[in-house]
């Protein structure tokens, strides 16, 4: 992990451990060593034993995950960083949206709401339902907390006074870099722009998008689904009384209340995709 500032570059951790993949039952005892960790674990146990638990009862929870958050610079003076797999927290009914805007009106899971009440639309498909497809995924992920006063020009917490300012507005810009598929490809390299965010420290407006973290009714909810607030506005009649979505109101899996905050990984046995052989 390098800062560079000033056109100099610091090393602020190198080596630092991956939080490793929620894999299994077995991997969590045999590879993890969890039951060292913790004592709830129970101890791996033969198949002579006639007991199947420590093959069925994963033991990769958040406070093992949370082993492998590490400090940045001197004493943890330029923040914590956390990186590893996490459940992809994200919800849309993804298929529905690209096949222009076919939404669901069942019943169930209706595209349109009337004073929070979902109202089917017999017009609309009925079957399938609305699905959120990005159910059972992991993604690779990098959690970073960072003093506010290592991000401001003056070198000093903004002073959250409700004043924006040049010295409190951060730019947030992500990029990657994959030369390995570019030469599979015989292509030219050409960095992928992800994400560019602007956030107000002086207002207190949040990441992402001024999105508190943990912020909705409950911890599978965001603050504002903003795939429905975009829907309504460009679609109701009237936005206070008829709400439109895509169907889908909440991730199938919690955020964490606590740094990196991002949801614990999918196991790899019992959950995400597959489905019985017989």
């Amino acid at each position: 992990m390098t800062k560079v500032e000033n056109r100099i570059r610091k090393v602020l951790g190198q080596g630092l451990p991956l939080s490793p993949a929620n894999v299994g039952p077995q991997t969590d005892r045999l590879a993890y060593g969890i039951p060292a960790l913790d004592p709830t674990c129970t101890p791996f146990a033969g198949y002579d034993s006639g007991d199947p638990t420590s093959r069925e009862v994963g033991c990769y929870d958040e406070a093992f995950s949370a082993r492998f958050i590490n400090s940045l610079g001197n004493g943890g003076s330029e923040g914590r960083i956390w990186a590893g797999q996490a459940a992809d927290f994200y919800y849309l009914d993804e298929k529905g949206i690209f096949d222009v805007l076919n939404l669901a009106g069942d019943p169930a899971s209706s595209f349109v709401k009337v004073n929070g009440q979902r109202f089917q639309v017999p017009g609309a498909r009925q079957r399938p339902q609305a699905e959120n497809v990005f159910t059972g995924f992991n993604l690779f992920s990098i959690a970073l907390e960072i003093p506010t006063s290592k991000l401001t020009g003056t070198g000093l917490p903004p002073a959250h006074n409700g004043t924006p300012g040049d010295d409190t507005l951060l730019a947030i810009h992500v990029s990657e870099s994959r030369p390995g598929i570019y030469k599979a490809l015989g292509v030219d390299q050409v960095p992928d722009s992800l994400k560019f965010n602007r956030v107000d420290m002086a207002i207190d407006s949040s990441f992402p998008n001024g999105r508190p973290l943990i912020g909705g009714v409950d911890l599978n909810h965001e603050q504002a689904d903003v795939s429905d607030v975009l829907l309504t506005l460009i679609l109701s009649p009237d936005p206070s009384v008829v709400q439109i979505g895509d169907g889908v109101d909440y991730s199938a899996v919690k955020r964490r209340t606590a740094f990196p905050f991002i949801s614990l990984a999918l196991q790899g046995l019992t959950q995400g995709h597959g489905e019985p052989a017989n």
